[in-house]
């Protein structure tokens, strides 16, 4: 009887780590899924272009095997309903662990095809075709406070390919 008392802990911990590693497991399979990606997209487009006010579509969004971000077919309008940026496909390869600690962001390579933008200004507005997307995604806090100087991050940056521009 005091054997099984003394393994209660152990068992315990051993049932919260299996639990944990299957909950990670899942997590990582709903992401990779083609129906957790689309879920993943569907959300993401509804928020931007509610956000935007204008149409924005992905085609794809998913982590590659080599766990790269892939962004196949962005898609977003101005405001006059005209083709702002079309992007056939964009990878991503970031270093996560310091990512994750927060040291630095090591973009380590960045390959980009087709990529379409019809950035203008026209005579009479002095702002850009695209500051409407400055505006949605700026503070509306208009308030300046002095801080403390902090230590930013370091940004490191690899290769960057570029083809059918």
């Amino acid at each position: 009887m005091k054997r099984l008392i003394k393994n209660r802990p152990l068992r315990i911990l051993t049932r919260i780590i299996i639990g944990l590693i299957l909950f990670l497991a899942l997590l990582i399979l709903f992401i990779r899924s083609p129906w957790g990606q689309g879920i993943i997209v569907s959300r993401a487009v509804s928020y931007l272009s509610k956000q935007t006010g204008t149409e924005v579509n992905i085609d794809k969004l998913f982590l590659t095997f080599s766990g790269n971000l892939s962004l196949r077919g962005l898609y977003v309008e101005d405001l006059n309903r005209d083709t702002l940026v079309y992007s056939h496909e964009l990878e991503v390869s970031v270093a996560l662990i310091p990512l994750i600690k927060g040291k630095e962001i090591n973009v380590k390579k960045v390959e980009w095809d087709g990529l379409k933008a019809r950035v203008h200004r026209s005579a009479a507005n002095k702002d850009f075709n695209y500051q409407f997307l400055i505006d949605a995604f700026a503070s509306s806090d208009t308030t300046t406070t002095v801080e403390e100087p902090s230590s930013s991050p370091e940004i490191k940056i690899g290769g960057i390919y570029l083809s059918a521009f």
